[in-house]
């Protein structure tokens, strides 16, 4: 069977599996010889690289040495070099491979001179976060959400998230949403050997969370979240406009109480917490124009609808949404999610809607054209972009809601920006990426 294995799988998978093999005893003693340094892991199907952003600001802001990748690194290969703060390799490369292992060896002998390192734990693969449990002993892991994205590698709902719970077996205490998990899994949680507390929207769990409406409404926007904890009402100003923010702000306050640190000082420090780059930040567009750039990923129903609620709360009768299809859906969901986001586009609330790629186009496209909204197709971001720079008017509030193979809804996004200098701001601007979005529409 494990002859086969190079068969069944991708080269690339396979290449990874194996360097995690070989490197996990090296990295565990790393950690092992550090164990001064408490890690916190952020787990779950959505909402992890934000939380896991809220969390080390307050730790920073409170004087500690943090440890956290700036990208949305989180699969077990990926958390290695974050770990060692080592280079990624090219793993199609033997050579790269090599090299990165020596790295790997000689890295594991210096110190991490950190207090915490705040590590992404994701999985899109079954068995991903059984790997990382070769390596890792998480101190705290908060359990953003297990809902159905990134299912095209499963079969059904209970694998993904057998494959989340997985992360319970090396976490020695558990931080969960309880909004964001189905009863059948908590029941999981509960029962696990670690330390359980709950966060959600219900009085009973240790943080109660309530999200509040947009103030300030323009370019610097902010919601109000107001977290009950440990019998005290906190409100929090913040720039994560998404109505599920309030979660992201929850967790970071119950890490801040378990950690001791000053409420006053974690209120100031999540106000001055910037959204991550294509998830939900408010861009300067032309002619007085507003773009929310979510251009970042879209994995399921449920984010894209919430993009849309978020859209609508903003009082101008200018909008239009700007949506790429849902990628990474296993065949049997995808017609049912893009039908769940079709039927939230509301012909009241929007002047237009304008859809790019393959699958927005078998989906979206017959609904629009049946139920009376207007609507524009193209098949890459730049068509998509060109045309909406003539439709910008005072006033106007463009969504742009997407993900990257063949959307790549960020691309529409410079034609419209006030400044120029902002494209710094988007997603994927690397030269690697810019080159591979270009090629990857024939340009």
């Amino acid at each position: 069977m494990r002859l086969l294995e190079p068969i069944r799988v991708s080269l690339k998978k396979y290449v990874k599996r194996t360097f995690i093999s070989f490197c996990s005893p090296y990295v565990r003693r790393y950690l092992q010889k550090n164990e001064a340094v408490k890690l916190i892991g952020v787990s779950g199907s959505v909402g992890k690289t934000s939380t896991k952003f809220a969390i080390s600001k307050v730790l920073r802001d409170s004087g500690k040495r943090v440890l956290a990748h700036d990208g949305a690194y989180n699969d077990p290969l990926a958390s290695i070099f974050v770990l060692l703060e080592e280079e990624y390799p090219d793993v199609h490369s033997p050579v790269s491979i090599c090299r990165a292992f020596f790295r790997v060896r000689k890295a594991s002998k210096s110190s991490l001179d950190y207090d915490y390192v705040v590590l992404e734990v994701g999985t899109d693969t079954p068995g991903e976060m059984k790997q990382l449990g070769k390596f890792l002993k998480l101190d705290i892991c908060v359990l953003v959400a297990i809902t159905p994205e990134h299912m095209v590698n499963f079969k059904s709902f209970d694998l993904v998230a057998r494959e989340e719970l997985e992360v319970l077996k090396y976490s020695r205490s558990v931080l969960a949403c309880r909004d964001l998990i189905p009863k059948k899994y908590q029941k999981i949680i509960e029962a696990s050997s670690a330390n359980v507390s709950w966060y959600g929207t219900a009085s009973a769990n240790l943080a109660s969370v309530r999200a509040g409406g947009l103030i300030d409404v323009g370019l610097n926007t902010k919601r109000e979240i107001f977290v009950r904890l440990s019998g005290q009402e906190i409100r929090v100003a913040t720039r994560l406009l998404h109505l599920h923010s309030g979660f992201i702000i929850s967790a970071a306050l119950v890490i801040s109480e378990i950690l001791e640190f000053k409420v006053g000082a974690t209120i100031k420090s999540l106000e001055g917490l910037e959204p991550a780059a294509g998830r939900g930040r408010l861009i300067a567009g032309r002619k007085g124009s507003i773009i929310i750039d979510d251009s970042y990923n879209n994995v399921g129903a449920n984010v894209s609808i919430a993009s849309l609620d978020l859209l609508y709360e903003f009082n101008t009768r200018r909008r239009i949404a700007v949506l790429g299809g849902i990628n990474e859906l296993s065949d049997d969901l995808e017609r049912e999610a893009h039908t769940q986001v079709a039927i939230h586009l509301n012909k009241k609330k929007l002047e237009e809607v304008v859809i790019i790629g393959r699958l927005a186009k078998i989906y979206y496209k017959p609904v629009l054209a049946t139920n009376g909204i207007k609507f524009k197709y193209f098949a890459n971001p730049y068509k998509a972009g060109n045309y909406l720079q003539n439709k910008l008017v005072a006033g106007m509030v463009i969504l742009v809601k997407g993900s990257q193979n063949g959307i790549y809804s960020e691309e529409a996004i410079p034609p419209l920006l006030q400044d120029s200098t902002d494209r710094k701001l988007l997603v994927r601007q690397s030269d690697y990426w810019l080159d591979k979005k270009k090629k990857s529409f024939g340009l």
